[in-house]
């Protein structure tokens, strides 16, 4: 199988697998969010009062060898709107998660919200099925806006996500740029637990690269673990919704749960 993108109008549980087991770049969806739906969840993201910048710990390489773990919280490119966990062991014991939820799926009303949809085919083709994460009652919220004005095209992976894959629905995209790029690389960097920040020439040239450039309304769906950057773009904003989606093993091999949270 050619690291590439599968775009095709559903998702299966062999996606999912050639994800998680990174014999795929990417899987699209084509036109997975209602038009109408997607204009109103645009105009939420924008206006949205509670909109506030996606603050990350990075980690990076250490001259000596290994990972140097990052200590304090740096902005990023990215904005979000809704609650966010900082990793899947502690879900969100914040007030007002399903609050967040009704907003976007009363934005996206009469149709479903792009996250509601997920979480009902996800159902339907996992093994175990699908559902949100809990943990010791904790609900965390599944589905969180993503707002960019501009990219600075930071090279990095979700290392802190394991057993992860990220579904991202694109509610507005830029006329030019905005794609995503992702990196079919292996290194030191999977033993961080946080996210991992690439410095510049670090991916060696040689290692395979897929450029997804998805259309407004499309899912895109990859594994977080592997290098990826936003490319620059002037057309701004580009808008979109993301969720986790925590693979569960079952007993049985080949069986798996799905758990969205953020």
């Amino acid at each position: 199988m050619t690291w590439d993108v599968v775009t095709t109008d559903h998702l299966d549980k062999d996606h999912l697998v050639a994800l998680r087991e990174e014999r795929l770049a990417a899987v699209r969806v084509a036109g997975f969010c209602d038009p109408e739906g997607r204009k109103r969840i645009a105009d939420l993201l924008v206006e949205h009062p509670e909109r506030t910048n996606y603050r990350v710990r990075w980690a990076t390489r250490n001259p000596g060898g290994g990972v140097r773990a990052g200590d304090e919280f740096t902005p990023t490119d990215s904005d979000r709107v809704g609650p966010v966990d900082t990793t899947p062991e502690g879900a969100s014991d914040r007030d007002g998660v399903v609050e967040a939820m009704r907003e976007f799926r009363t934005a996206a009303a009469p149709a479903l919200s792009p996250i509601d949809r997920l979480r009902l085919e996800l159902d339907e083709i996992a093994p175990l099925g699908a559902g949100l994460y809990r943990k010791n009652g904790r609900l965390s919220v599944a589905g969180v806006g993503r707002v960019m004005d501009s990219s600075g095209e930071l090279v990095h992976a979700d290392t802190g996500r394991r057993n992860c894959l990220t579904a991202n629905v694109y509610v507005r995209m830029p006329v030019a740029g905005g794609g995503t790029r992702i990196w079919k690389y292996d290194g030191a960097y999977r033993t961080s637990p946080q996210s991992y920040l690439f410095e510049p020439g670090e991916i060696p040239e040689s290692a395979p690269c897929c450029l997804v450039e998805p259309e407004e309304g499309d899912l895109v769906v990859w594994n977080p673990a592997l290098p990826h950057a936003v490319r620059p773009f002037e057309d701004a904003p580009r808008l979109s919704m993301q969720t986790w989606l925590l693979l569960e093993d079952g007993e049985n091999n080949g069986d798996f749960a799905i758990r969205l949270l953020n």
